[in-house]
């Protein structure tokens, strides 16, 4: 039986961990062996996992003093016999490059990013930028696949990584498909749902002021927020602030099938963010029929929703706009047969193939 090892900081939620959960158990119904390596054994999604998968917990204290799990990892790779190592995540991508070298290990290694690195905010001093482009150029040409969720979030590390034009390839997040009914929503109260960390990037200051002058066009709306992070405080302030008190509500984080509830019942989904490497939380609402409104945001969206055949896109940091793209939305009918239609492209069935493609390319 072939292993394939994933190598990522832990399973906290996130959205590339959640494709990792995803992966990992298609993998092994497969009858693929799965390995996940985690620089620390934690993570709420662990409880996601198939019951075959084996966590490595390589028990990182001092992740810069440990150079990110680099000699615990090569020792792991000198160790065992593994076929695929894929290592998701810049800088774990470029400790996979140094590993697999220190190791004279064979394994066909696979370096997966997640993000549009120009946008992120860590990136933008020019010393910082200066390092991430030279741990880039001087590693991920040595990898023999390098993978991006969306195609200018590909283009975007080449030209920030001064890489080869296609060398970084695309392959979406995969979603796991729903198959049961759509029952619709008999109640009055409009429910819109936002799905995201609590975190800068998914502009949620945006997201509240456009929900405040949509409760000037309606008053039958109601916000649901799932999520966790460092901005809560931030976005309690907001609602108070905006007195949305009553019609606001921050969920938390929220497990899989909590997930989905929520989603089948409600009655739209708003993605407010600055920018997204994909936006798996977009083809998700998709899956379960729910229509969406999207900022036109750097990079995913528009790919997820066709240039808006399968959504509404709107320009960024407009609330008027926003709220009246809500409110339009919120007042058609939409099949949503047509949008699972479109979800289903995402299936984990279709990318698992693609990922074992590359994983196994003699055996494909």
């Amino acid at each position: 039986m072939k292993t394939i090892a994933i190598f990522l900081p832990s399973l906290n939620v996130g959205g590339a961990e959640r494709v990792v959960v995803t992966l990992a158990n298609y993998f092994v119904e497969q009858n693929y062996n799965v390995e996940i390596l985690l620089l620390k054994n934690k993570g709420d999604l662990r409880a996601d996992l198939n019951e075959n998968i084996k966590l490595v917990d390589l028990k990182c204290t001092n992740l810069k003093k440990e150079f990110f799990g680099l000699f615990k990892l090569r020792r792991y790779l000198k160790n065992n016999n593994v076929d695929c190592l894929m290592c998701v995540m810049w800088p774990l991508t470029i400790v996979g490059v140094f590993a697999k070298f220190f190791s004279s290990s064979n394994v066909n290694l696979i370096l997966s990013d997640h993000t549009t690195f120009s946008k992120t905010p860590w990136i933008q001093p020019p010393l910082k930028k200066l390092i991430f482009r030279l741990s880039v150029l001087c590693t991920y040409p040595f990898a023999n696949y390098r993978l991006n969720v969306s195609d200018n979030a590909g283009h975007d590390l080449e030209k920030l990584g001064w890489l080869r034009k296609k060398s970084v390839e695309t392959i979406h997040n995969p979603i796991q498909i729903y198959t049961g009914e759509i029952n619709h929503k008999t109640s009055e109260v409009k429910t819109i749902i936002s799905v995201g960390s609590l975190k800068w990037v998914k502009n949620h200051e945006l997201l509240l002021s456009s929900f405040k002058k949509l409760t000037t066009l309606r008053s039958d709306v109601e916000l649901l927020i799932v999520g966790e992070g460092n901005r809560r405080p931030n976005i309690e302030k907001l609602i108070t602030d905006y007195d949305l008190s009553n019609n606001v509500t921050l969920l938390g984080q929220k497990s899989a099938v909590e997930l989905e509830q929520i989603n089948l019942s409600s009655d739209l989904f708003v993605l407010t963010s600055h920018y997204e490497g994909f936006s798996m939380v977009i083809a998700e609402a998709l899956n379960y029929g729910l229509p969406v409104v999207s900022v036109n945001c750097p990079n995913g969206p528009s790919d997820i929703l066709e240039n808006g055949k399968y959504g509404t896109l709107v320009p960024m940091n407009e609330p008027n706009t926003l709220a009246k793209a809500m409110n339009e939305v919120l007042n058609k009918e939409i099949d949503p047969n047509f949008l699972r239609s479109r979800a289903k492209d995402f299936s984990v069935d279709k990318i698992g193939l693609q990922y074992l493609s590359i994983m196994f390319p003699t055996s494909n």
